[in-house]
């Protein structure tokens, strides 16, 4: 290897080492599969994203319609915008405001509930249907495989430890 001189550096830092160590990798390994986790979520995201705009629908709103669905299937009733909130985590703000859009196209059924403050919520004939024709759509987009480095690291993983040694 060639050792350049201080006064030839400029004042740039040592470039890194090249190779790393068993040890350096080991340590990295937890990051590595995060982000190989990471990146394949991303994928399906784009994929089921790229399947619901043939349906004109986004993700967020194709969630909240599937959650809501799903809700009422459980409770064999009307559901409230809370209960959807708690389901998918999402705000009540964020939930209301995708609500509103689902309202505006017919997709959902809200009305106030007796006595109470929170909107009932049905899916409509045209939301039932939506759904099913975009859940479908997701269904196909997901049937790709998972990318390159999430399936070696899942060889990786198989592995008994003797085997990874070697």
């Amino acid at each position: 290897m060639v050792r350049v001189r201080d006064e030839d550096t400029l004042g740039w830092p040592a470039p890194p080492r090249t190779v790393e160590t068993a040890a350096e990798q080991q340590a990295r390994e937890g990051s590595r599969a995060l982000l190989a986790i990471w990146m394949h979520a991303n994928g399906v995201r784009q994929r089921a994203e790229a399947a619901l705009r043939a349906h004109n629908l986004s993700f967020p709103l194709w969630w909240v319609l599937f959650v809501t669905d799903e809700l009422i299937r459980e409770s064999s009733d009307a559901v409230s915008q809370r209960d959807v909130s708690r389901r998918t985590k999402l705000s009540k703000a964020a939930v209301s405001y995708l609500m509103g859009i689902l309202a505006e196209r017919s997709l959902v059924d809200r009305g106030p509930e007796f006595g109470g403050i929170s909107y009932r919520i049905w899916l409509t004939r045209k939301g039932e249907r939506l759904l099913t024709q975009s859940s479908k759509a997701i269904e196909v987009a997901m049937c790709g495989q998972p990318p390159p480095e999430l399936r070696a690291r899942e060889r990786t993983a198989a592995r008994s430890p003797l085997e990874s040694e070697k």
